[in-house]
């Protein structure tokens, strides 16, 4: 090894030790560098710089003061470089800037900060973690961590931009890393507790104190050529022991205006179905499935707002159909209306009743035609009677037929109404004619009106005697009062009342 070299102050038994001062000469223009080198190492490593305080055995251990002098009256203050060395055969150095461990207080402070300036913009603080340029190699990264602690609170970690009293106050980005295949993800963690509540996820927009308030985007990017967007999902974690956390959407209060309005929409669609929009509620294994209530605002100044479910318009196809489905099970849900004060339900659509009972009055009503069918019965009650309304009524079932068609004696109308005509067409005078009407609308109870129609013999007049009902049919028993024979058939018209 080469010879040692040392250049030592002073030592004292009873004050200070002595300074040691390296000073490079003054210039008339430029003054002189001071440089410390390690020593080359030709076939091994170079030489270490090492520069300590001194050590306080009973007190504080000496500061390090590592700075460039104050600027003259027209130029800069001098640059500060801290960097290691190139490496053309592996890794280059590492840099560690740490302060060191405390056992009876708190570890040191680090603090980066630019200087301050009055004229144009303030400097810069940059961090960045080292490229690669070697295959399956990843980019160096970036860890900003606040110290842990086992007996208290972990420390905080604040990422601020710059407040301003004369303009905008300073953006703050969070962009991950732009990628050949993936871009990089951009994660937000609350911490997680062990024993205790798990921290949150705090974003809010910036107060305005004489303005709007800042807006809040979280939207997805634009897909590219042959993808499609990103999803969003807003949701609760899953809990084992209690009720999973709740999630709510709303628009803030206004004192002077109206409340924002909130709007949930897909996106259009050139190439497909327009997109979906579905709400479910929970299902449970041990208790009544979620509930969904839609509820619009209560006005006491005003009217109250309404509720509308529009189905979708298709100008060249069929429109929407708009569904009210309520619940299968051992027994099928209901539609239920309930009385706008009371909450009382006055009205039940369900699979087998359509009962408005609990109103004292129901109008229906149309502009046009107003049709009720039914399949099989359609029933009629009322306990003070029904009235028509002082209206025409029309289309009654009616039916057709004449005596001995088929069978002398009998023909067969299965109507409420109709027409009979009859058998012999030269009634003797004083003769009776008897005939068997079978229509499976009469029973034994019915009330059959009968009346003579269309009689085109002038001669002969009639008595309908007896006209007696039973199960299925009816008999009619006509007497000709005239002195003359019928020339003609004659028309009896029936109606029956059950």
């Amino acid at each position: 090894a080469g010879g040692d070299a040392s250049l030592t102050a002073g030592s004292s038994t009873g004050g200070s030790g002595g300074d040691l001062t390296l000073n490079a000469g003054a210039g008339d223009t430029t003054g002189g560098d001071v440089t410390v080198n390690g020593g080359t190492g030709s076939s091994s490593l170079g030489g270490s710089v090492t520069m300590s305080s001194g050590v306080g055995n009973a007190d504080d251990s000496g500061l390090m003061n590592l700075n460039t002098a104050n600027a003259g009256s027209t130029g800069v203050s001098g640059g500060m470089t801290l960097s290691t060395g190139y490496a053309t055969g592996g890794s280059s150095g590492t840099m560690g800037l740490s302060t060191g461990s405390a056992v009876g207080g708190t570890g040191g402070a680090i603090t980066v900060a630019v200087g301050s300036g009055n004229t144009g913009v303030g400097g810069a603080v940059t961090v960045t973690a080292g490229s690669t340029s070697g295959t399956g190699g990843d980019g160096g990264q970036v860890s900003l961590t606040a110290g842990s602690t086992a007996a208290a609170a972990g420390g905080d970690a604040s990422l601020t931009a710059g407040s301003s009293t004369g303009g905008s106050g300073g953006d703050l980005t969070l962009n991950a890393g732009a990628g050949d295949t993936t871009g990089g993800d951009v994660t937000v963690n609350g911490g997680t507790g062990s024993s205790s509540l798990g921290g949150s996820v705090t974003m809010s927009s910036g107060v305005g104190s004489a303005d709007d308030s800042g807006l809040m985007n979280l939207n997805t990017a634009n897909a590219g050529l042959s993808g499609v967007s990103g999803a969003m999902t807003l949701s609760t974690g899953i809990s084992s022991m209690g009720t999973s956390g709740a999630l709510s959407l709303s628009t803030g209060s206004s004192s002077s205006g109206s409340s924002g309005v909130m709007s949930l929409g897909t996106g259009a669609s050139s190439g497909g179905n327009g997109g979906d929009i579905e709400f479910a509620t929970g299902s449970s294994s041990s208790g009544a499935g979620g509930a969904v209530s839609v509820n619009v605002g209560v006005s006491s100044s005003s009217n109250g707002a309404s509720i509308r479910l529009n189905a979708g318009d298709a100008p060249s196809g069929i429109g929407g159909n708009l569904y009210f489905k309520p619940g299968d099970g051992s027994s099928s849900g209901s539609n239920l209306f309930a009385n706008a004060a009371t909450s009382f339900n006055y009205g039940v659509i369900s699979e087998s009743t359509f009962d408005f009972s609990g109103l004292s009055t129901i109008f229906l009503s149309s502009s046009g035609t107003l049709q009720l069918s039914a399949a099989s019965t359609m029933t009629l009650s009322a306990v003070n009677g029904i009235s028509m309304g002082n209206s025409y009524v029309y289309d009654f079932e009616s039916g057709f037929g004449t005596v001995g068609s088929d069978v002398s004696g009998q023909v067969t109308i299965n109507s409420m109404a109709g027409v009979i005509t009859s058998e012999t067409s030269s009634l003797l005078s004083g003769a009776t004619e008897f005939m068997v009407i079978f229509n499976n609308r009469v029973s034994a109870s019915s009330i059959v009106m009968i009346s003579v129609g269309e009689n085109s013999s002038s001669d002969c007049y009639f008595v309908l005697r007896n006209v007696t009902p039973a199960a299925g049919q009816f008999t009619v028993e006509a007497k000709n009062m005239s002195e003359f024979a019928c020339a003609s058939n004659y028309k009896l018209n029936f109606f029956v009342i059950n």
